[in-house]
This record gives C-alpha cells, sequence and structure tokens, in this order.
C-alpha cells in the first residue's frame, strides 16, 4: 500500500470482503469494462466477466500492456496456484474474512498514473480492489510478482500495513509470511 500517493483514481473502497460466492458475480459490477486476459479485446456485458472468472483469468485494466500484461498473466497463473492449492496460503485470506482465489479474481489490475514511491512495484489501498501496478514491477521473476499480486489482493481482504498502521506488518513482513505459508 502506497501511504503517500494512495489511489486516487482507483474504485470506490470497499469496507468488507464479501463471500466468495457474492465477489464473484459482483465482478461484473465493478467496472464497465476491463481487459481479458485472453486477448487484447475489451470485456462486455455480464458474460464475458462470468466467462473471465470461470476461466480463472486475471481482471486487466486497458492500461496493461506490453510486458506488465505478460507478467500479470503469468504471475497471476503462479498465484491463483498457490492460493488454492496451498490450504496455509489460503489461510492468509481466512484469517481476514475471505476466500484467496476469490480476491484474487475480483482484484482490478491497472497501470499506476501517478508516480510510485521509490521502489514500490504495486500499490492496493485496504479494503480497494484495484491494484495500481509501477514499472519496477516488470522487473520481478514470475515468482517475486505472485508474491506482490498476493500481498495486495491481501490488503483488498482487508490486511493493514505500517505506517499507515503502526500495529501492522512492514511490507517485507507480509512478503514473508506470503513466501512461508505459500511456500514460494
Amino acid at each position: 500500500m502506497d501511504t503517500r500517493t494512495g489511489t486516487p483514481d482507483g474504485p470506490a473502497p470497499r469496507r468488507r470482503l464479501l463471500p466468495a460466492v457474492q465477489a464473484a458475480l459482483l465482478v461484473g459490477l465493478l467496472s464497465a469494462s476491463s481487459v481479458g486476459a485472453g486477448d487484447a479485446a475489451v470485456e462486455s456485458g455480464a458474460a464475458a466477466r462470468a466467462s473471465r472468472v470461470e476461466a480463472g483469468e486475471p481482471w486487466l485494466d486497458r492500461s496493461v500492456v506490453g510486458k506488465v500484461h505478460s507478467q500479470v498473466l503469468v504471475a497471476f497463473k503462479v498465484a491463483m496456484e498457490l492460493v488454492t492449492q496451498s490450504p496455509s496460503c489460503n489461510a492468509l485470506f481466512s484469517e481476514l474474512g475471505a476466500d484467496g482465489a476469490a480476491t484474487l479474481l475480483a482484484s482490478r489490475y491497472a497501470a499506476a498514473t501517478k508516480s510510485c514511491r521509490p521502489g514500490a512495484v504495486a500499490v492496493t489501498a485496504v479494503g480497494q480492489s484495484g491494484t495500481w501496478l509501477c514499472p519496477g514491477f516488470v522487473r520481478l521473476t514470475s515468482d517475486e510478482a505472485a508474491v506482490i499480486l498476493l500481498h495486495e489482493a491481501l490488503h483488498f481482504a482487508g490486511q493493514t500495513e505500517r505506517p499507515l498502521d503502526p500495529a501492522g506488518p512492514s511490507a517485507l513482513e507480509i512478503n514473508s509470511r506470503v513466501r512461508k505459508a505459500c511456500r514460494t
């Protein structure tokens, strides 16, 4: 989470994550359009969004192109495999009252439109589905990028972070918890 810049043009904040089934159904209501993971066509209508969720593909904004697009596709697949195949990985989300796969599927990825703070590779405000991908995201390995997608999805599910929450874990501590629980 970027405590300096936040996510000024991101989706409206959500106070709680809905149960997995409701989250999957609401994916279609959160955006008028997004890019499907399988091609560059703009998603339109509830049927296309339902198809994306059923296929387990990420919700990509039209701003995610080129190397960032490719990196998200690979990292998202890795993250989904980790959260669906590792009970300890999904437990990170369960502790927050969420389901890991549903949270990833309801997360929306967009290219950062504002300057990211130094060292940041992604930004998600707590309780918001929008994840802003910073330029440094493309320099990560697929496994590192998957850890970041899981880290950001935890923010969507309600995980706070220092310094905004003085009692919360640091970004490095969250990454360490993800690596340990998801065995990456």
